[in-house]
């Protein structure tokens, strides 16, 4: 399994390169032609209402995602993301409002009228964190099912990728860092480890959403860090 993993690596890898120096070829292109990538880069960063994987010519592959809706007068509303932008350029903005409702060219929701308006929509990296989460979930339950089933024996499938990752953040951060305490915050380290590195890979794929680039999930990341530290911080540490 450990021989078929460094190969899929491998071939991964290879793949990402291969795209890396396409994009750079196109990227000169670009800079000869005088044209400003950076719009194009940060349209793909940034959250958004809908997902955009590519261009086929001048149709846009998108996959529209649920836009959810709370104001006191109105109550919970549902609709799509297509119901707001141009149906050629996918653009969003006030001149495209539905029921009442607009996204504006920054992706903020709006009423017409002005009222207040609550946003709950699924964006793309809302979308991406729930794959992130699946994935995370799919490989540390697939390993503590192989362990359940043949106990303590060399590891084999997702076990093998699993058990040399919790091992070093148990042994090389947890307990070097935290001390004898160490294995109580063993599980919230595991967790934001294999939160942190699922994300980051699939980010790197053509057409993935930006997670962990956005500050609001690193900013709850650290939060979260930030009050249990506080909170379990003895009389040295205070």
């Amino acid at each position: 399994m450990t021989r078929k993993f460094l190969v899929l690596s491998l071939l991964l890898s290879a793949f990402l390169l291969n795209f890396s120096v396409a994009t750079f070829a196109a990227g000169a292109e670009t800079e000869e032609g005088k044209e400003d990538p950076t719009g194009f880069i940060m349209h793909h960063i940034k959250d958004s209402h809908e997902w955009h994987f590519f261009n086929v010519g001048h149709t846009h592959i998108t996959l529209p995602l649920p836009v959810i809706t709370y104001s006191s007068d109105r109550g919970l509303e549902f609709y799509k993301s297509t119901d707001f932008q141009n149906p050629e350029t996918h653009k969003f903005g006030k001149e495209y409002a539905h029921n009442g409702i607009y996204i504006d060219e920054h992706e903020h929701l709006g009423r017409v009228d002005g009222g207040s308006i609550m946003d709950f929509s699924l964006t793309k990296n809302v979308a991406m964190m729930l794959i992130v989460i699946a994935l995370v979930l799919f490989m540390v339950l697939s390993a503590a099912n192989h362990y359940k089933k043949n106990g303590a024996v060399a590891p084999k499938g997702a076990a093998s990728i699993i058990e040399p990752i919790v091992v070093f953040v148990r042994d090389e951060i947890a307990e070097k860092a935290i001390g004898p305490k160490y294995m109580k915050f063993v599980p919230y380290l595991l967790t934001l480890f294999f939160f942190i590195w699922i994300g980051n890979l699939l980010g790197l794929l053509p057409g993935a959403a930006n997670v962990t680039g956005n500050i609001a999930v690193t900013f709850t990341l650290a939060m979260l860090t930030f009050i249990i530290v506080n909170v379990n911080g003895n009389q040295d540490y205070w």
